[in-house]
């Protein structure tokens, strides 16, 4: 646990997770992405996770108040198995983003990282609409990511290929079924 005035920062147990629903419905608002935030696939895949693999979620604290959060796991590069740390969420409450929160909690992600093993660490950016339209080399994070040694690696792009909003339940319960 890291602890600064009154601000901490610790792993949530996995019966901590839904406390992070109120962040998932708010970065979904925030971000205006498509479909809707399901809590119920947000703690399923964490509880999931957190049996299967290497992973937690980071969570920044102000008081007894969650103010941010910071999913990671820890998987083998899929081309030549070196031990990576993904960030897989981090959310700020905008009323905190103007602190050291969110660097703090990067830095926990590191230090997770290296406490697991890492050889290297990596850090997704969600764009905004507005970064959609340009590009994405230079999102407004990036000459942060830059300074604290992060370099681009790969730029993701998504196309819909179904409007069933409840896919995503089925595919999750059909691996959870192959998976054990």
């Amino acid at each position: 646990m890291i602890q600064t005035s009154r601000t901490t920062i610790r792993c949530l147990a996995p019966w901590e997770i839904d406390l992070c629903i109120p962040c998932g419905h708010a970065f979904y608002r925030e971000m205006q992405l498509p479909g809707q935030f399901i809590p119920e696939v947000f703690v399923t895949t964490w509880q999931t996770l957190f049996k299967s693999i290497p992973s937690d979620i980071l969570s920044l604290w102000h008081d007894e108040t969650l103010i941010g959060a910071f999913g990671v796991t820890l998987i083998p590069d899929l081309m030549d198995g070196r031990l990576t740390a993904t960030e897989m969420f981090w959310y700020i409450d905008p009323a905190h983003r103007k602190g050291t929160g969110a660097l703090r909690l990067l830095r926990a992600f590191e230090d997770w990282a290296d406490e697991h093993h890492a050889v290297e660490c990596r850090l997704t950016h969600l764009l905004t609409k507005e970064e959609q339209a340009g590009d994405p080399t230079k999102v407004k994070l990036a000459s942060l990511y830059r300074r604290l040694g992060y370099v681009p690696l790969e730029v993701s792009w998504r196309k819909p290929v179904s409007p069933q909003v409840g896919a995503s339940i089925e595919t999750l319960a059909y691996v959870d079924v192959q998976l054990t």
